[in-house]
């Protein structure tokens, strides 16, 4: 949704006047984020303790290590400030930058450069948001990685199997946003949902751990051994059907079909 250019006459104004603030600086914005319409202000220098932590960067900080911290802090250092403009809502929460400004913190620097978010963003879409970002920047486990999706695309992950989502919360749409094929999107909602029940059952939230353990179980399952006893011809043009179900399943979007040829493929071990 476009902010009207009266509105944001208004908030750039705010922020201009309100004491301390520094006018916007005259310098090239960073890269669009993938948001696409997503609006942003020019350029401020803002006092480190206007800006807030983000909670949703919990997930990231315990994988920045020491070389991560050492080679921000030579950087920041030798060029005497943060040059890479963070990126904040107008509350001061960082979507963008939670590095640099532990970094300017430690260095003694009085500011940082900031773009602020002009677009309205619910919580969610914020999460997403930095979600994403932390995603494409640092390694995740696989495991860690499907949480974290299921988080952003509760849409998708919570609905249930075979069930009609938003185009936005297809299989195909998460594939072309994180880089997954759309099989492993369909396989990850399946562990996804099995560490759900189990931790629902016993009155909690799903964890990275759940998942890791309904993989487990999938793992073992699909490496035990079939009779040594050869296949009639029924259960050979059964797993002809099941592996034309998979193709289709991918090619048509459709996890009702995958559903489908999963339930075959357990009842022929």
């Amino acid at each position: 949704m476009k902010t009207p250019e009266k509105a944001k006459a208004s908030i750039a104004a705010a922020y201009t006047s309100r004491p301390g603030i520094a006018q916007p600086l005259k310098v090239a914005p960073p890269e669009p984020p993938k948001d696409e319409g997503l609006e942003l202000s020019e350029v401020y220098e803002k006092p480190l303790g206007w800006f807030k932590l983000n909670p949703a960067n919990d997930t990231f900080r315990p994988l920045k290590g020491e070389a991560y911290w050492r080679d921000l802090e030579r950087d920041i250092a030798e060029a005497g400030k943060v040059l890479t403009p963070a990126l904040a809502m107008p509350d001061g929460l960082l979507l963008e930058g939670e590095s640099r400004l532990i970094v300017s913190q430690k260095l003694g620097l009085a500011r940082m450069p900031v773009q602020i978010v002009l677009s309205p963003m619910s919580p969610a879409e914020q999460e997403k948001r930095l979600l994403l970002g932390n995603l494409s920047r640092f390694e995740v486990d696989e495991d860690t990685r499907i949480l974290l999706y299921a988080k952003i695309w509760p849409g998708y992950f919570a609905a249930p199997v075979g069930a009609t989502v938003a185009p936005e919360n297809s299989p195909s749409a998460i594939a072309v946003q994180t880089g997954r094929s759309k099989r492993t999107v369909i396989d990850g909602k399946h562990l996804v949902q099995e560490a759900t029940a189990k931790a629902e059952g016993e009155g909690r939230a799903p964890t990275v751990e759940d998942v890791r353990e309904a993989r487990k179980s999938r793992n073992e399952a699909r490496r035990e051994k079939p009779s040594a006893a050869p296949e009639n011809q029924v259960i050979v043009r059964v797993r002809l059907v099941v592996e034309r179900l998979e193709k289709e399943s991918l090619e048509r979007d459709c996890e009702s079909l995958q559903y489908a040829a999963d339930l075959v493929k357990e009842a022929l071990r």
